[in-house]
């Protein structure tokens, strides 16, 4: 996979903080974020790169500054849906259980709570 679509990928889950910031639930000058942005991944691809993806939106200054104000707090959500179509259950539930062994290691890199 090409990096540029890692960057469509983070700029996915910073699409739903610009929303949440029209909606008058995050305020940039104060960093303050009323709900959590929770990424989804759901298909076999976006398993594999899940881990990638958290790290270079981890990576920025400005979400880092986001989660100080929700406890340093980050859900991940880790769908079975699409993966099964995708793969099939054995290959779904391999993914699953390798994006759930990569994303710890982003909450230490990151000190923050990662809830799966």
């Amino acid at each position: 996979m090409a990096p540029e679509h890692f960057d469509e990928r983070v700029s996915d889950v910073l699409e739903t903080a610009i929303l949440l910031k029209e909606a008058g639930l995050l305020r940039p000058r104060e960093g303050v974020l009323d709900l959590d942005i929770v990424p989804l991944f759901e298909t076999i691809d976006d398993l594999r790169h899940c881990g990638k993806v958290m790290d270079e939106l981890l990576g920025l200054r400005e979400y880092q500054r986001l989660l100080d104000s929700r406890g340093r707090a980050q859900e991940v959500m880790l769908g079975y849906s699409d993966s099964n179509k995708d793969g099939g259950f054995l290959t779904s539930g391999w993914e699953l259980y390798k994006a759930e062994l990569a994303l710890p290691d982003r909450r230490r890199d990151a000190l923050l709570r990662l809830r799966l």
